[in-house]
């Protein structure tokens, strides 16, 4: 059984009320109502954690560019997702599906293949075909 102090310090971990000394409870509970206030300051400017935007394929915090990016290599970047963008409605509905599994969702190639219940293979080969006529089309000049 419990032996207490003095005065009742008890905090709950997991679940289990534990006894503990008048500082640590002080502090667990100063520390916890600091990140409420964090939080709620966050809540009250329109912030979000980077983990907000996680989800089931991607992570939040991936969507930052690299430290180590120059702003050249970022403005190319984002110039090249914006023409990506801009040819990907100039595929076919089947292949912007394709494109969006394999690519967006990095859904692997192979479980792609067992779900649409097509060959690994021939599921490699129209990635191949569509990705060639990508790189033709953002290679072109816009009309």
């Amino acid at each position: 059984m419990w032996c207490f102090m003095e005065k009742d310090y008890i905090i709950r971990v997991r679940n289990e009320l534990v006894p503990v000394s008048e500082e640590i409870y002080r502090e667990y509970y100063s520390h916890r109502r600091r990140e409420r206030t964090l939080e709620e300051k966050d809540a009250r400017h329109g912030l979000l954690r980077y983990d907000a935007w996680d989800a089931a394929t991607s992570n939040g915090a991936d969507a930052l560019p690299s430290p180590g990016m120059s702003p050249e290599e970022l403005t190319e970047r984002r110039l090249m997702s914006e023409k990506l963008n801009a040819c990907l409605p100039r595929l076919s509905g089947e292949e912007r599906d394709l494109v969006h599994a394999l690519f967006y969702c990095g859904e692997p190639l192979a479980a792609l293949a067992r779900r649409l219940g097509v060959p690994r293979k021939t599921l490699a080969d129209r990635r191949d075909k569509i990705l060639k006529r990508l790189r033709i089309l953002m290679e072109s000049p816009e009309r």
